[in-house]
């Protein structure tokens, strides 16, 4: 009789793990009735022209991530940010190790920007682009080479050296420009400084100092003047800082945070304008705020803890309620602003670390991949 009962009990387990396997294949594998057919790896998507390179590290969905292409000539350039440029047509890709990278033909293609003036080497990491509307200049940009961190000026297809670190090891963790005038700057470096610019990196002027704290992003608030958020690496902490008066003070937002372990650890600052909402992603998952994060409040994700961080988010600027996020291989689409998801593993071991919508048409997409 006792080892009946075990053998019930195993049963039931068996066909509780089956259930749940079923469940998430079931999750990750949802029909589109708005989706074109997916292609095939190493054939023709669209049109003859189009390449899918399934190792690529840049891909590419037409469809709202329901179908992607891998964009081929990519693999291998692991992108840290995708950023549009002053048209849809125009997309810059800071990487990992091989500097600077340009979209063509509306990201149909990618090739590393040739600098002219021999000023960025070719194997340079690209922590930040600020993309310009600036007729001459394009870009602001954070890269490391040379054991030091620096922010270049890109105009054309040649780099201008604006700034370097005085130590060794220190990088620029990100460049913000005010909307209102692009010769106005503003950078923080991982060794605490925040500093700005009036003359379009010519000058600097130390504002701030964070102390025991490594800075990693800086996000400035697009409607209000004066407002920034900084996030912290972990290994200072970690935490995110605010201020309301242009950097003369910072506020710790730690307090909040603490309610959702993990968030303290941030990777990615998000700000969508149409919302006026700040979204956050952590180890804890997502947060979003609205009220420039004073207050916090969690929305619940599918994704497996084993998944976790979440990493990248974007959210479509035609749709506040369209949001998309990455967690390891895997990418997340929620049409009801986080109540609902779905989702598609791309099975790999590689990281998304960006999404990017296209501001003109929201149905395109572009992820990085870290490898």
């Amino acid at each position: 009789m006792q080892s009946f009962k075990k053998i019930i009990i195993f049963l039931i387990v068996i066909l509780a793990v089956a259930a749940a396997f079923l469940a998430a294949f079931s999750f990750f594998n949802k029909p589109s009735t708005d989706a074109p057919s997916a292609s095939t790896p190493g054939t023709p998507s669209g049109t003859g022209e189009e390449l899918q390179d399934p190792d690529a590290s840049i891909f590419v969905s037409k469809d709202k991530g329901v179908t992607w292409r891998g964009v081929s000539g990519t693999k291998g350039i692991a992108p840290m940010s995708i950023r549009f440029g002053k048209t849809a047509s125009e997309l810059f890709v800071g990487t990992m190790a091989k500097a600077l990278w340009k979209g063509v033909d509306e990201g149909k293609s990618f090739a590393e920007i040739t600098d002219n003036a021999a000023v960025l080497p070719v194997d340079a990491r690209i922590d930040d682009v600020a993309v310009l509307s600036n007729v001459t200049k394009h870009a602001y940009v954070a890269a490391s080479y040379a054991s030091k961190g620096h922010v270049l000026e890109l105009a054309g297809s040649e780099f201008r050296e604006l700034y370097f670190t005085p130590t060794t090891k220190t990088a620029v963790s990100g460049v913000a420009v005010d909307p209102a005038d692009t010769d106005h700057v503003f950078i923080v470096v991982q060794d605490g400084s925040f500093l700005e610019s009036l003359d379009g990196g010519e000058s600097w002027k130390p504002l701030y100092r964070f102390t025991s704290r490594t800075p990693t992003h800086i996000l400035m608030h697009p409607q209000k003047p004066g407002v920034f958020w900084v996030t912290m690496g972990k290994g200072g902490g970690g935490g995110v800082f605010r201020t309301v008066n242009g950097g003369k003070d910072w506020k710790s937002l730690d307090t909040e945070l603490r309610k959702f372990s993990g968030a303290r650890n941030p990777e990615q600052i998000y700000f969508d304008t149409a919302s006026g909402s700040l979204y956050l992603t952590s180890k804890y998952g997502l947060l979003r705020s609205r009220d420039d994060g004073t207050t916090w409040t969690a929305i619940k994700l599918p994704v497996p803890p084993a998944a976790l961080p979440v990493v990248a988010i974007a959210v479509n600027p035609k749709n506040a309620r369209e949001l998309y996020i990455s967690a390891s291989g895997q990418f997340y689409r929620s049409i009801d602003g986080g109540e609902s998801w779905s989702g598609k593993d791309f099975g790999t071991k590689r990281k998304i670390t960006t999404i990017t919508i296209n501001p003109t048409n929201p149905r395109e997409i572009f992820i990085g991949f870290d490898k």
